[in-house]
């Protein structure tokens, strides 16, 4: 017929032989087949019932993967396990499990090899039957353009795992090898988000042409391909974005046909669109704690039984200045003590979270499933204990003075300064913090600092004594606060996040044991040696965890939030469904 219609076309006409019919046939079956289509899926199967999601998240959705610019105010990055995929994942029980991979690097089937200097090699082998959202097979040189892209020193992005490795290379076209600079024990599980499948057949052309303008492609929003279970089907910049479930993904296709994203301006916005039921839902980090308690509330007195999740996501503390504090005796591990005994945890919490919010012994949640084994019954206990609290600070040698303030040994009245950032969460919290140590005798100074004061990086590790803040939960992040290597100084241009420069060799030692940690049962002894020294020394004063909701009306069912370690709030969206 393609024949017939170009000769038609050109004025001509001619009566198909066998022949010919043949050589067209032929043709035809050697021509790439189209990507499936919804339609396509719906024709050969039965009758289908159509179902859509409408979710919502805070600002614009910036761009999918390749974070450049950051993503500063909203929350779009969420999403990227429904467009795309990672090699690896987690799932709700922290077990690492193929994604893209066909399985995981193995050194007994000599796919991990670790080298005596300690360098490694992994090979991946690849899902076969994976495809770009165009129908285009996925292959490991779209993983091997991707490190390119992800290494090229020119392009400002995470390198936070790919600046780990030399070189990638395909093997075959479902085969990848990594060479690795030195021994990092996730290199067999690769759950990262700077090692990401990039399509070379769409994108490569622009990258080797001008990498400014590669930064700017609409590729990265409206265009965007990926190989996730869901394909971008429109973007309207400020209102919405619109995802549509791929026929061709490999897992088999999503549950929910069509998944509409809404841009809003913030939780309480999104709490109104929800009680009003013009949303279905909000991905983790999307609804503040005390918006999302509003929606329970509010559903159940209806008689409904809500979906929502809350997890300890971001882990609060209080940094201790070690450089040059102006209260010299907080190089005294009795008096850091003291001022933890002196704090009611449990009341922090009861007042944010409602009592929720896990209170901090250590750094890892208890609701870690790798907290029982790797140093929950090691770690230093620091109850709420007034009485406790007076005793150490006796022991070194500060007082109750006159009207019952602390003086130090030279006599003089006891000031404690306790800096924060500008943040309704924080400044709750320090003025917490210092009602307790107030009720010890010290005085506090109590200090916001304007956000543009606290990104100055040089200004915000002057603090002068302690600083309260948080981290997002994570491994990595909880060894950083204290490393010190990672101090931050005038010729590190002060980047670091050990703020307040603690020092002890024994620590950095079992910091430096990971790296070369590749068993569980060596990486759980690190693990325990690590607690015990950071909670008897208390580097910093652990606080508690503030939560992270997931929000969803009843019906919706297989949303389970992040994972540990984290991941992204969309690991499993294929698996979601609307019940009603």
């Amino acid at each position: 017929m393609i024949l017939e219609r170009r000769m038609a076309a050109r004025g001509l006409r001619a009566k198909p032989s066998a022949p010919l019919l043949l050589a067209v046939a032929l043709l035809l079956a050697c021509q790439p087949a189209a990507a499936p289509t919804a339609s396509d899926t719906a024709q050969s199967g039965p009758a289908h019932t159509s179902k859509s999601l409408v979710i919502a998240i805070v600002g614009d959705l910036g761009p999918f993967v390749l974070q450049i610019q950051g993503r500063a105010g909203t929350s779009a990055g969420e999403l990227d396990l429904a467009v795309n995929q990672w090699l690896v994942d987690y799932d709700e029980r922290a077990t690492a499990r193929p994604m893209l991979a066909a399985e995981l690097p193995s050194r007994e089937r000599g796919t991990w090899l670790v080298r005596p200097d300690g360098s490694m090699q992994t090979i991946y082998r690849l899902r076969p039957g994976v495809t770009w959202h165009d129908g285009h097979p996925f292959t490991a040189q779209d993983l091997v353009f991707s490190w390119r892209v992800f290494s090229d020193p020119d392009l400002p992005v995470s390198k936070s795992v790919v600046g780990l490795t030399s070189a990638m290379t395909a093997v075959d076209d479902h085969t990848i090898a990594i060479e690795w600079k030195t021994t990092y024990p996730g290199a067999g599980t690769l759950a990262v988000s700077d090692i990401v499948p990039l399509p070379r057949h769409l994108i490569e052309s622009a990258y080797l042409a001008d990498l400014e303008q590669f930064q700017r492609l609409p590729y990265w929003t409206e265009q965007f391909a990926g190989v996730g279970p869901y394909q971008v089907a429109e973007y309207n910049e400020g209102s919405h974005l619109i995802l549509r479930a791929y026929p061709g993904f490999y897992k088999g296709i999503a549950k929910i046909d069509r998944i509409e994203v809404k841009f809003l301006g913030g939780s309480p916005a999104i709490v109104a669109s929800l009680l009003a039921g013009s949303i279905d839902g909000a991905l983790p980090g999307v609804v503040e704690f005390d918006g999302a308690r509003t929606l329970q509330q509010e559903w159940e007195g209806a008689g409904k039984r809500p979906l929502i999740i809350m997890q300890p996501e971001s882990w609060r503390y209080v940094a201790v200045q070690f450089r040059d504090p102006v209260v010299r005796e907080v190089f005294d591990v009795r008096v850091r003590r003291a001022l933890l005994h002196a704090i009611d945890r449990e009341a922090i919490s009861a007042a944010l979270t409602d009592g929720l919010g896990p209170v901090s012994q250590a750094p890892p949640p208890p609701s870690d499933p790798r907290w029982d084994g790797w140093g929950r019954d090691v770690v230093a206990q620091y109850p709420y204990d007034p009485r406790q609290s007076e005793r150490l600070l006796a022991e070194a040698g500060w007082r109750r003075g006159g009207g019952g303030n602390l003086t130090g040994a030279s006599g003089g009245p006891l000031s404690l300064p306790l800096w924060t950032n500008t943040d309704s969460e924080t400044t709750k919290t320090i003025s917490i913090i210092g009602d307790y140590w107030n009720q010890v005798g010290a005085q506090v100074e109590q200090t916001v600092v304007p956000v543009a004061l606290y990104r100055d990086t040089q200004y915000r590790a002057s603090f002068p004594a302690f600083l309260y803040a948080g981290i997002t939960a994570s491994d990595q992040n909880f060894m950083n606060r204290v490393a010190p290597r990672a101090c931050p100084s005038a010729e590190t241009r002060w980047q670091g996040q050990n703020l307040g420069c603690y020092q002890n060799a024994e620590v950095q030692r079992i910091i430096d044991g990971f790296a070369g940690a590749l068993e569980p049962a060596e990486q759980r002894e690190l693990w325990r040696g690590f607690i015990k020294a950071v909670t008897e020394d208390l580097p910093v004063l652990p606080m508690y965890y503030r939560l992270s909701a997931t929000v969803f009306r009843e019906g919706i069912t297989g949303v389970m939030g992040q994972t540990t370690p984290q991941t992204r709030g969309s690991w499993n969206i294929a698996e979601w469904d609307v019940q009603k």
